[in-house]
């Protein structure tokens, strides 16, 4: 038997206002949207308190401006739009195979049905999803219905609606008003001539006589409504790569107010990821500013990672020892080296040398981003029996290891920590009688060495390392190493 399509719409009323609040600017003061309409400006959106001194969308600005002194006037940017709708369908993708964002509507639908088992339930996912897009300061409005045009209908008249069943899909929508279709003013109009108030009101109307009045459209729309006729939704395709641009409504001149931005951009990231099942090595950071060159950040990390959290502190160390030379307009974030990553990401039976290593690499991540890449390496071991050269230091990062193999003494073992160069030992010290390592090597590259290691010990019991140059008539000991 097919498993049922159940669809989840997310409607974001208010998204062009949440672009900009998502800043922390503006929030306390009147605020609207404008857009441009043949020679006219007229209102798009308003914030709260624009409402309250009785400004609305669809006001002309002419009309707006009277009613508050110190309104505050931001161009639509359609482009952001679509950019951030673009990336929250492609964040949706975690959740699902199938998301579908229609042009032009502050919209993403879901088809959650076959998710269902893995999330637990129809509550449980949509719980799940929501709490999801908490930390991405949208405003949103779900609804969940059998069909992609009754979910999205629920999600703007009554959000927080759930319909599984066909029947109470049907009682549902005969009570929802007549606007909630949407239709061309005057098709509705003409509805109103005919007593028409709810869909209600509209499904009994005989069909050959709405078809013959108002076109066969208007059917077809009602039946896909009901979920009687199909309405199939091309998938979303996600972009090869991760790039966003967040155009600030004001230039800002400090770190600490683009860290919000910087979140929410990279919560977007980490969902991205997890949709794609990839990790990311590497984010470049972009600090636009205006008329002049914008100002790369490259952000290293040790190991592909898509955790938001984490990702933000190692940037904010990045950022906050950028010296900013001018106010920021717009940040960049892109995602580089991709590279596929398991759904459980660190967990494994016994977890706690994962999570050592992982608290490690945190940390190397966190002092690189502070101090330079170049500032902190990691050591290497080399071929070769001599200490001085048993080893070299290399560059800290993905897929980068050393290309040397150790060399393990045959007898006695080796300090970590070794002087460079050997020092006179201190005196009086007690020297064992046998010999704990020879090294006669280096011939070929003119470090030729012929020496006798042994370990020595201080009367305060601090234990060294010492070697006799057999090359050396006088016998003198050096000190190399110290044990702990």
């Amino acid at each position: 038997m097919p498993r049922p399509d159940l669809w989840l719409a997310l409607y974001f009323p208010h998204l062009c206002l949440d672009l900009i609040h998502q800043s922390g600017e503006a929030v306390a003061d009147p605020l609207v949207i404008i857009e441009e309409k043949g020679r006219q400006q007229w209102v798009h959106a308003a914030n709260r308190r624009a409402r309250q001194r009785g400004i609305h969308p669809l006001m002309s600005l002419a009309a707006a401006l009277p009613l508050c002194r110190e309104l505050i006037t931001l161009p639509r940017h359609l482009f952001a739009e679509q950019q951030a709708l673009e990336t929250l369908a492609g964040w949706g993708l975690q959740f699902t195979d199938h998301v579908h964002q229609p042009p032009g509507e502050p919209l993403i639908l879901l088809e959650i049905g076959r998710s269902l088992r893995l999330f637990g339930g129809v509550e449980a996912l949509r719980g799940r999803i929501l709490e999801a897009l908490g930390p991405l300061d949208f405003q949103v409005r779900a609804g969940i219905a059998p069909c992609p045009s009754a979910a999205r209908l629920l999600a703007r008249w009554a959000p927080g609606t759930t319909v599984t069943d066909g029947d109470a899909l049907l009682r549902l929508l005969r009570k929802a008003p007549l606007e909630t279709l949407e239709d061309d003013p005057k098709r509705q109009e003409r509805l109103r001539g005919l007593g028409v108030r709810t869909l209600g009101d509209l499904l009994r109307l005989p069909r050959d006589g709405l078809a013959r009045r108002l076109g066969p459209e208007l059917l077809r729309e009602l039946d896909r409504l009901r979920g009687w006729s199909p309405d199939p939704l091309p998938r979303f395709n996600p972009p090869a790569r991760f790039e966003h641009t967040r155009h600030l409504p004001f230039e800002m001149d400090g770190h600490h107010p683009l860290l919000p931005i910087l979140e929410s951009l990279l919560q977007m990231l980490a969902g991205w990821l997890r949709g794609r099942g990839l990790g990311v090595g590497r984010l470049r950071l972009a600090l636009h500013h205006h008329r002049r060159a914008s100002t790369p950040l490259q952000v290293g990390l040790l190991a592909p990672s898509r955790d938001a959290e984490h990702l933000l502190e190692v940037c904010r160390e990045v950022l906050e020892r950028t010296v900013l030379e001018a106010t920021v307009t717009a940040l960049t974030v892109s995602a580089q080296d991709l590279s596929r990553l398991a759904h459980h990401q660190g967990q494994a039976l016994f977890t706690t040398g994962a999570e050592q290593q992982a608290d490690l690499r945190q940390l190397l991540e966190r002092l690189r981003a502070r101090l330079g890449e170049d500032a902190v390496k990691g050591l290497a071991c080399v071929a070769d029996h001599r200490p001085e050269r048993a080893w070299y230091s290399m560059k800290m990062g993905i897929g980068e290891e050393g290309h040397g193999g150790q060399v393990h003494p045959s007898t006695g073992a080796r300090p970590v920590w070794l002087l460079d160069p050997p020092m006179a030992p201190p005196c009086p010290v007690v020297t064992p009688v046998e010999t704990d390592e020879r090294i006669e090597s280096g011939w070929w590259d003119d470090g030729d060495v012929r020496r006798d290691y042994v370990r020595a010990s201080t009367p305060a019991g601090q234990s060294l390392w010492l070697y006799r140059d057999l090359r050396n008539p006088d016998g003198i000991w050096y000190l190399q190493g110290l044990f702990g």
